[in-house]
């Protein structure tokens, strides 16, 4: 392991660890400790105990931990409901495993949350709302001190019951314990987004930027909030920074044409960067064709796109969009039969989406 000073590519410190994974934990803490000293950097007796706790004695629950924590970050970069429920699952088994590991509790309901304000993937949005209150609060009564568990409490308070006060006490709260916290930082943004402040959000998220600026989700994140108030090429700088992180951030490819397009009308271009077999691309390939009137090809590319509720969580059902797209090519016969068969299911999809995200910032 080496620490280089990345403004003069200076060589500070290395050394080699040779350790069985029996301590895992052991070791992520000595190495801390080791890149602290290097850096001359003298920890408080906080600090120094914040670095020696670990999460979990359990092994196997770390492992499935760290299994979701990989599956909610794919979340985060499609907004596909797929990763989330996988994420959820392999939380859930943590949790089982060790029933006092109040990080995986905490991370639970966060992504339980999440899953219910994008659409709910097909499950009952009120009951993953509910759930994930129980779970955010099972994770804050094992460790009222874990800035994680009021994260967890506050975007439940937000995206479970749209009380922006609560969640920004919750969130100050989560700050309090650790100030350099970029999500905490990050989840006030999203509600002073919401509430329309867009300088108090672009300041937040600037600052959790700054703190981890290897986070392709925070600089997605922040190209949005750029979006908001029209600064779009800002807004795709962002996008490219998230990517140039994370090339398989599909949400930034996403993003980025849609900053084009805004910004200077150029369609092929928006187009071109959001090339890509994914879902999520290929649903932001068919209004760009759509403004082309390549109807033909647009209603091809929707019929390439799996039927399932991961895929179309929102924007329409498939046969929906299937039918506005006969119905601009003219074909009013094709386009009622559909809209027939559709309304049903859309009825049906609305009752379990109550509490969803409808204005998608």
């Amino acid at each position: 392991m080496q620490l280089i000073d990345v403004q003069s590519d200076a060589h500070l410190w290395a050394e080699s660890y040779t350790r069985t994974l029996d301590n895992i934990f052991g070791v992520e803490s000595e190495v801390a400790g080791k890149i602290a000293d290097a850096l001359d950097v003298k920890l408080s007796s906080a600090q120094s105990a914040q670095l020696a706790a670990v999460p979990t004695q359990n092994q196997a629950a770390y492992d499935l931990f760290l299994r979701a924590e990989y599956q909610a970050n794919q979340g985060d970069t499609t907004f596909n409901a797929t990763s989330w429920k996988a994420a959820i699952l392999l939380y859930r088994q943590a949790v089982e495993q060790d029933p006092n590991f109040a990080l995986a509790w905490a991370r639970l309901p966060y992504n339980e949350s999440e899953l219910a304000w994008f659409f709910g993937g097909g499950v009952d949005v009120k009951q993953l709302n509910q759930q994930a209150r129980a779970d955010a609060e099972c994770a804050l009564q094992l460790r009222p001190n874990l800035s994680a568990a009021h994260l967890a409490v506050g975007y439940n308070e937000y995206w479970g019951r749209g009380d922006y006060d609560a969640a920004l006490r919750a969130f100050a709260a989560a700050l309090k314990l650790k100030s350099s916290d970029a999500d905490a930082l990050a989840a006030q943004a999203n509600v002073e987004r919401r509430q329309g402040r867009f300088d108090d959000a672009t300041a937040s998220l600037e600052q959790a930027l700054a703190l981890d600026p290897r986070n392709s989700v925070l600089a997605f994140n922040l190209g949005i909030t750029y979006m908001c108030t029209s600064r779009n090429t800002d807004a795709e700088n962002l996008f490219q920074r998230a990517l140039a992180l994370n090339p398989d951030n599909q949400n930034a490819k996403f993003q980025l044409s849609q900053a084009i397009l805004l910004s200077t009308g150029d369609i092929p271009r928006a187009l071109s960067v959001a090339q890509g077999d994914d879902p999520v691309l290929k649903l932001a390939r068919v209004p760009l064709l759509t403004e082309q009137r390549k109807y033909t090809e647009a209603l091809a590319l929707l019929d390439s796109i799996p039927d399932t509720p991961d895929n179309f969580s929102f924007g329409g059902v498939k046969a929906q969009q299937q039918a506005d797209l006969y119905r601009l090519m003219g074909d009013s016969a094709h386009a009622r039969l559909l809209y027939t068969q559709v309304l049903p299911g859309a009825r049906a999809q609305l009752r379990v989406q109550q509490g969803i995200n409808l204005a998608l910032v």
